[in-house]
Parts: C-alpha cells; sequence; structure tokens
C-alpha cells in the first residue's frame, strides 16, 4: 500500500476578492490545496493551486504575482501574492488592491486553514469592500 493511500485525503481553498458599488467583484484571487494525511504527518504529493481573475472590460489588469507553494509534515500549503491595479475606475486615476499573501493550508490531522492580508489604496479604493471564504470541498 502506498503511503498516499494509506492516509485520508482532503481539498479545500481559499478564495479572496474585492466588490465594487455595483456589486460586481473586480477581481479574484483563489489558492487551493489537495492533500492526503494520517494524524502525525501529510503524506503523498499534494496538489496545490491558483487562480486570479479580473474584470477587464472595467480597466483592472494583473500588476504583479507571485505564487508559493509545498509540502512538509505538517502541512501543505499554497499562497499567493497578487497585485491589480486599475486606471479608469475613479477619475482615472490608479486603483490598487494588494493580496499580500492568500493562504490556505492543509494540515496533518485534516484541518483546513486559510487566512489573507490585504489593502487597496487609491483615491476611490473606499469604494471597495473586500470578501473571503475558506471552503473544504472533500472530506
Amino acid at each position: 500500500m502506498s503511503t498516499a493511500s494509506a492516509g485520508i485525503h482532503s481539498a479545500g481553498y481559499k478564495k479572496s476578492w474585492f466588490h465594487d458599488p455595483l456589486t460586481k467583484d473586480v477581481n479574484t484571487v483563489k489558492n487551493t490545496v489537495d492533500w492526503y494525511w494520517n494524524g502525525s504527518c501529510v503524506y503523498g504529493t499534494s496538489t496545490l493551486g491558483y487562480r486570479y481573475e479580473w474584470l477587464t472590460a472595467t480597466g483592472w489588469g494583473l500588476k504583479d504575482n507571485n505564487w508559493r507553494r509545498g509540502a512538509f509534515c505538517t502541512y501543505a500549503y499554497s499562497n499567493s501574492y497578487v497585485h491589480f491595479k486599475n486606471g479608469i475606475f475613479c477619475a482615472f486615476t490608479d486603483t490598487h488592491t494588494y493580496y499580500d499573501r492568500n493562504n490556505v493550508r492543509g494540515y496533518y490531522n485534516g484541518t483546513l486553514w486559510g487566512q489573507t492580508s490585504w489593502s487597496k489604496s487609491g483615491f476611490c479604493s473606499f469604494l471597495l469592500s473586500f470578501h473571503d471564504k475558506l471552503r473544504r470541498t472533500l472530506n
């Protein structure tokens, strides 16, 4: 029996996004973790991923990003730094959103953990609201 099949299989994600006053999600960051665990250690190869989305039609663009992932005995992780910019959101002044970092971890005991540090800047950034969710998708 392989070490991956000896463990319990779990998966989940941390999704974060900024919402504008017209109830549109202007940009989104989602980090995923899919891991095996047995109560003592994370086993096998974990599937780790990310996805970034933004509303190009309303002026949003990806300015910078950095994805990290890995697995240790204690946890498997996926996290991202992402910077989005919009030059026309507010009277043609720059508006920025930052996810520094969007984190998700799957632990040796099956715990799914997520956390996001974020910020926004620009004259009209007060119009944007931040939202996030942590969701288990398997086990």
